[in-house]
């Protein structure tokens, strides 16, 4: 099976809270335009909240979050696009891009229907040393292997949580809240060139900054099934829902 997993590098300062704002994780499987499977992953919380980070676990924690896939080839990265084989999207990168992206929120274009990434998505640490990716470095890992202590985060301005009356074929949730949520952001653009049957398994957790500044942290995993080319339409009526571990 191959992994990519995550981990936040830097602790973050969390304010107490009565109530979690971030429901959990929502997927999108389509059929892509070059053949394979599109599989987009939302964070799901209230308006009004703005995604700080994503990430497994704190280093040395004994719960590390995963992204992983039984596709043979594993999670693709494109070799045409600008940030090709980077994890980090460029600018305009879409959800309709044909290649692997990691990022924290972006844009959804009310012309073209598509979700764009946030080219200001930074990894911690770096996704880049030296002005290589070592996501994709002998030694590093590669585009299914990315290192255990290895989180996103956006350098700049927090992404705002949008509405996701748009997004259709949500094939499986961590919980029902984020099945049924309004708003979020997109956090991850995955891409399988793979025409078989697969599996795709989340766990993985976020920060979010609520309108009064105080941060709640929570997360959860779901089993994402991709189907084979004909039958995406039945499956996306049904999908898989698994309780979110609160982990605070």
């Amino acid at each position: 099976m191959k992994h990519l997993l995550a981990s936040l590098a830097a602790a973050a300062t969390v304010a107490s809270a009565s109530h979690a704002d971030v429901l959990g994780w929502t997927a999108n499987v389509r059929n892509a335009s070059g053949g394979g499977f599109f599989i987009d992953v939302f964070l799901v919380a209230n308006e009004g909240d703005a995604l700080l980070n994503v990430y497994g676990g704190y280093p040395g924690a004994s719960l590390i979050g995963w992204v992983s896939t039984t596709a043979s080839g594993g999670f693709t990265q494109s070799t045409t696009e600008a940030q090709q084989l980077a994890w980090r999207p460029s600018t305009n990168q879409s959800w309709n891009s044909l290649d692997s992206f990691l990022t924290v929120g972006g844009s959804f274009n009310t012309t073209s229907g598509a979700w764009t990434g946030n080219s200001a998505t930074a990894g911690d640490p770096l996704w880049t040393v030296g002005g290589i990716d070592t996501f994709n470095t002998p030694g590093y890992g590669n585009a299914n292997n990315v290192p255990f202590t290895a989180g996103w985060y956006v350098a700049g301005s927090s992404s705002p949580a949008r509405s996701l009356a748009s997004l259709n074929n949500r094939v499986s949730s961590s919980s029902a809240a984020a099945a049924a949520g309004s708003f979020g952001m997109l956090v991850a653009h995955l891409y399988i060139a793979d025409a078989a049957p697969s599996v795709m398994l989340w766990d993985m957790q976020a920060s979010v900054r609520r309108a009064n500044g105080s941060i709640s942290q929570d997360g959860g995993s779901m089993t994402v099934q991709v189907p084979a080319p004909g039958v995406l339409a039945v499956l996306a009526l049904g999908g898989s829902l698994r309780g979110a571990r609160r982990r605070r």
